[in-house]
């Protein structure tokens, strides 16, 4: 993947966010300028009084966005690493959707929905499950959507593929927009052996507005949010698949038909678009149930993870010494061989 401690930025008008930051003692807000067509933060400064995660957010909040600005909400704490869930991003890509379409069928629609969205509450939620899964392996995103809480509610609609590029994820965007019947849907991209979600928020009839989208980063590896999970707002289609690319990005500059077989098959993004079915999800009981069972299917599922791994990881080990064994023997019998000479010419 590419080194995303040094992402590319472009000149254009910039917008203000508001950051809210977490700390062990409470919270802080931080003002960032944000370019209105890029997520790159040109300018930071940081208040030092400590606040409250709270419901109540900016008008601001909002405001930039609808501008076609972009804003990033991010929690310390809340990343995937942090609850040790180190393969765990497709876990919390489908969680995303989940609860994003959870909330619209509870009624919690469009600027109530992204209010929602930006809370501490909602990013804990979505990243809570990363703890289920603590194994070193990565799930499978099929693994991933056959869990009772997702497969009962959530519908893999289409796969596409390609080559990661600004105009590719843009052409995965307008097919979510094709697919919109009156509600939100989503797009998980993998890109071995990262899994990143964008969801596209439903804003029809909503003073003109278009659709919002949001990124969720569950990873603590990008220079924009720290240690936490963060949910990316932008208001352009553009500058989502600006900073998608940036974090999926491959070098360019070289024709994939000049990659070794491996490293194309690397270089390819897989986009799985998902959308909700048309069954209650505020079932209390039955989400119980649901959650209950996919937990536990992730216990039995990491456990064979990791016995397939130490299994391996013999292999390979009983594979070294093997070598080791035969090279010695080498040695052993080269040197009784000269052994044998020398003794012959003594005599």
């Amino acid at each position: 993947l590419a080194d995303r401690s040094a992402p590319s930025h472009k000149k254009v008008a910039t917008t203000t966010a508001v950051r809210f930051m977490a700390t062990r003692n409470g919270f802080f807000t931080s003002s960032t300028h944000v370019d209105a067509l890029s997520y790159k933060p040109v300018a930071m400064s940081r208040n030092t009084g400590i606040h409250r995660p709270t419901q109540q957010l900016q008008d601001d909040d909002l405001d930039s966005i609808f501008k076609g600005g972009v804003l990033v909400k991010t929690y310390e704490g809340t990343s995937q690493y942090m609850q040790q869930g180190f393969s765990a991003c497709g876990l919390a890509s489908f969680n995303a959707v989940r609860y994003v379409m959870g909330k619209e069928q509870e009624g919690v629609r469009q600027e109530v929905l992204l209010r929602e969205m930006m809370s501490y509450e909602a990013i804990q939620n979505v990243t809570s499950i990363c703890a289920f899964w603590i194994s070193r392996a990565h799930l499978e995103i099929e693994e991933i959507y056959n869990l009772p809480i997702f497969s009962e509610f959530l519908q893999l609609a289409s796969v596409k593929y390609g080559r990661p590029s600004v105009e590719w994820f843009a052409h995965c965007f307008r097919h979510l927009e094709a697919l919109a019947k009156n509600g939100s849907n989503a797009v998980i991209f993998a890109r071995a052996p990262e899994l990143l979600c964008v969801l596209r928020i439903d804003m029809s009839g909503y003073e003109d507005l278009s659709d919002v989208w949001v990124v969720l980063d569950s990873h603590s590896s990008s220079p924009h949010h720290g240690d936490g999970a963060a949910f990316s707002f932008f208001g352009t289609m553009r500058g989502a698949a600006e900073y998608v690319a940036e974090l999926l990005q491959v070098d360019s500059n070289v024709p994939i038909s000049r990659m070794p077989q491996q490293t194309q098959l690397l270089s390819q993004c897989s986009a799985y678009i998902v959308t909700q079915k048309r069954i209650n999800m505020g079932d209390p009981d039955a989400n119980s149930t649901l959650h209950d069972a996919s937990i536990a299917i992730l216990g039995v599922k990491s456990q064979l993870a990791d016995l397939q791994i130490n299994f391996s990881d013999l292999q390979n080990s009983h594979r070294e010494l093997a070598e080791r064994s035969q090279r010695v023997e080498g040695s052993n019998s080269k040197l009784n061989r000269e052994l044998a000479d020398t003794r012959e010419s003594m005599n």
